[in-house]
């Protein structure tokens, strides 16, 4: 009980502070009582934003054919996962989860910068359907880190909301609340 007076107390102390950015939490907590071999894992998230942020949801299966842009060099997949998209201003996903329990969120990062000469060349994934392909490829944290690893892409963006550069890093959570954070800085990416 004291730990839930402890949460209370520290959350409303939070939310008298003027926020600057985008916040991500993971709570893991003790087993369940209905499943006694799983713990309740719960990511949540601000969406902390100049401007209220027009967001659809959407559901998609496993087994659709997808691409990563409109290019001819564009990475093409068939996801291997059903998954739920939120997609905002109708032109991106900024967040999501899979039928598998992996969770990734885009949070706002100025002076993200995604490429530079050694990733030019690579297939290219926009930055709109980036998190999708996460989702729909991986179960795991530990498999996106591979994949991120891997880099076998080229990441490209667009402006929204009045011309704001799409900078965002990604934080990413799996059911057993296995988490990592990347971002990326001149081109190159961090894992953390």
């Amino acid at each position: 009980m004291a730990s839930v007076f402890l949460s209370a107390v520290i959350a409303a102390g939070l939310a008298e502070m003027p926020s600057y950015a985008c916040s991500r939490v993971v709570y893991v907590g003790d087993t369940t009582a209905r499943q006694p071999d799983s713990v309740l894992r719960i990511v949540g998230r601000s969406l902390d934003w100049r401007t209220p942020i027009p967001t659809n949801i959407y559901v998609y299966p496993k087994g659709m054919a997808k691409q990563g842009n409109t290019t001819a060099n564009a990475v093409r997949w068939t996801s291997r996962y059903g998954a739920v998209y939120a997609v905002s201003y109708d032109g991106g996903i900024t967040e999501g989860m899979n039928e598998k329990g992996l969770c990734v969120s885009g949070l706002f990062c100025r002076g993200a910068v995604y490429e530079n000469g050694d990733t030019k060349g690579r297939p290219d994934m926009s930055l709109a359907v980036f998190i999708g392909w996460l989702l729909d490829m991986n179960a795991t944290t530990d498999e996106v880190v591979a994949v991120l690893r891997e880099r076998n892409f080229s990441i490209s963006g667009s402006t929204f909301d009045g011309g704001t550069v799409s900078a965002l890093h990604f934080g990413v959570t799996d059911v057993m609340g296995n988490s990592a954070i990347f971002e990326f800085e001149q081109g190159k990416l961090n894992i953390t």
